[in-house]
């Protein structure tokens, strides 16, 4: 199911327009250097960075993960926490620098969001559903991954900060006090820990509901949904 619903995004992603193309001015280094180069020289380029970046991760991986093992011994965090929260900001480091990036220029910073957006989608569909896979072939059998109290805990966790952010986004824009309050939520869940937890995670799913309403009561525009019936169904 998380397959299909990650091809059917890359499906309605090859049908929206293309934008604007980029000229030279407005890249530099790497890329305009590849950009430049003659065609058999942009394929090994690109097939090279696309080699190096996954023996990159294959081997700094293991290394990497106990490093921040060791690290969270030495500032006092449980090693689950340590690893769900700094992990993913420290391992998406060179996306979320080049998403702040754009951000700077108000003419990218929709660009700079949905960098970010195609990347949670991206992991909470086909590398979700990888893992039960690569965990079924290393066993040798068809497996599932157990999860503990804890871990739905935080499942549940996540799932209402995705749920929320999904909602802000129905009206087609993010506006700077939604922010606010999910990196405001987002700090208070790092900082938090134990049962203390559930009480966050039931704001997310309340202010979910609130929002919901909202959009029931036509006092927050649903624009997506006019957008996606635009994209399966275009005019002639």
């Amino acid at each position: 199911m998380l397959s299909a619903i990650c091809a059917a995004y890359l499906w309605i992603m090859s049908r929206l327009p293309p934008e604007k193309a980029e000229t030279l001015d407005e890249i530099s280094g790497v890329p305009r250097a590849i950009v430049l180069a003659s065609k058999p020289l942009r394929i090994i380029a690109i097939l090279a960075l696309f080699i190096v970046g996954g023996a990159g991760v294959f081997l700094v991986a293991d290394p990497f993960l106990r490093g921040l093992f060791g690290l969270s011994m030495l500032v006092g965090v449980s090693r689950f926490q340590f690893v769900q929260w700094i992990y993913p900001l420290v391992s998406e480091a060179p996306e979320g620098i080049s998403a702040f990036y754009w951000a700077r220029d108000h003419r990218r910073a929709s660009i700079a969001l949905m960098n970010l957006i195609s990347s949670n989608i991206n992991q909470w569909t086909l590398l979700a559903a990888l893992l039960p896979m690569v965990l079924s072939v290393s066993l040798g059998h068809p497996g599932a991954i157990p999860l503990d109290a804890t871990q739905i805990r935080d499942l549940l966790l996540a799932l209402g900060q995705s749920l929320l952010g999904v909602i802000f986004l129905m009206s087609m824009e993010l506006a700077w006090w939604e922010a606010v309050g999910l990196f405001v939520l987002f700090l208070v869940s790092l900082s938090t820990a134990g049962e203390l937890l559930v009480y966050v995670t039931r704001i997310y799913f309340a202010w979910c509901g609130v929002e919901a309403l909202r959009l029931i009561g036509g006092n927050r525009k649903a624009a997506a949904l006019r957008h996606f019936r635009d994209i399966l169904m275009p005019a002639q």
